[in-house]
């Protein structure tokens, strides 16, 4: 029996389509991932997107921005995850892009 793909969906619209764990719809980067993001920030503060794609490091970016102004965050700890963000935007043009499969399917007729 093949095994159930990851189903999370990145902020591209693409899914993971990585294997899913036994019993799980996750798999074990995103399930990881979840779990530390969940336990790790603030309750006070909104989630903040996993930072796995172009389009999910701009949305962290503006979501860091709105929660300064709005002073929903510690400066410092703003600076923190922005310096975060300049890691992943670093990263990010080391991974392979993908090609978006809402967007294949538009353009054949």
């Amino acid at each position: 029996m093949p095994s159930q793909e990851c189903s999370h969906v990145k902020l591209n619209g693409n899914q993971c389509r990585s294997s899913a764990l036994a019993g799980r719809k996750l798999c074990y980067f995103h399930a990881r991932m979840r779990r530390a993001t969940q336990a790790k920030l603030n309750s006070a503060l909104p989630r903040l997107l996993l930072l796995e794609d172009e389009t999910s490091i701009q949305g962290a970016l503006m979501q860091v921005i709105d929660m300064l102004l709005a002073d929903q965050i510690d400066p410092k700890k703003a600076r923190l995850i922005l310096d975060a963000i300049r890691i992943a935007c670093r990263n990010v043009k080391h991974i392979k892009p993908e090609r978006s499969d809402f967007a294949d399917s538009h353009l054949r007729w």
